[in-house]
């Protein structure tokens, strides 16, 4: 099996990860980040994709979509509530636990389906599966927390007569 289609669900929370924007040094260009395609290569049975791989492209699709709305909201509640810094606060604060929780739902779904992935690698393939999930969680975990980061320095610099998103 191409080790490379494998991970496609890899690529997909890497994609999570560009689309959180410059929260990770990077600008965000509309969802195309999040929409990047996973090359494609011929597909024999032995390719086929199974339900498992399905099912967390899927839930990595959906989620993708909801760092974005998530993302949006922040950006609505920063400049609604600019000028009142306690009210921004807990309102960011409740959108951050809101999408902290999902988060953590998609990386337990994450870290499942390498799991089950596992049982096709090759113990070098493993290792290297292993190595890219354990830097990826934390990451797709800070996402959130970033996004909020975001949306306050964007308040601030409104307050401030800045502009309206933070330099990068």
């Amino acid at each position: 099996m191409n080790s490379n289609r494998m991970i496609a669900g890899l690529a997909t929370a890497f994609a999570l990860l560009a689309a959180s924007g410059p929260a990770m040094g990077q600008e965000v260009v509309g969802s195309a980040a999040a929409e990047a395609p996973v090359p494609v290569t011929e597909a024999g049975p032995a390719d086929a994709i199974s339900e498992e791989e399905a099912a967390f492209n899927a839930q990595s699709a959906a989620m993708s979509e909801r760092v974005q709305a998530y993302d949006a909201e922040f950006k609505t509640v920063a400049h609604e509530l600019a000028a009142e810094p306690e009210a921004l606060h807990a309102r960011l604060e409740d959108i951050e636990a809101r999408f902290q929780a999902e988060m953590d739902a998609f990386i337990q779904a994450f870290i499942d389906f390498s799991v089950v992935k596992e049982a096709e690698l090759t113990q070098e393939e493993r290792q290297l599966q292993r190595d890219r999930v354990l830097a990826m969680v934390p990451q797709l975990g800070s996402v959130p927390s970033s996004l909020r980061h975001q949306a306050e320095a964007a308040a601030a610099a409104t307050r401030a007569g800045g502009p309206a998103t933070p330099e990068t």
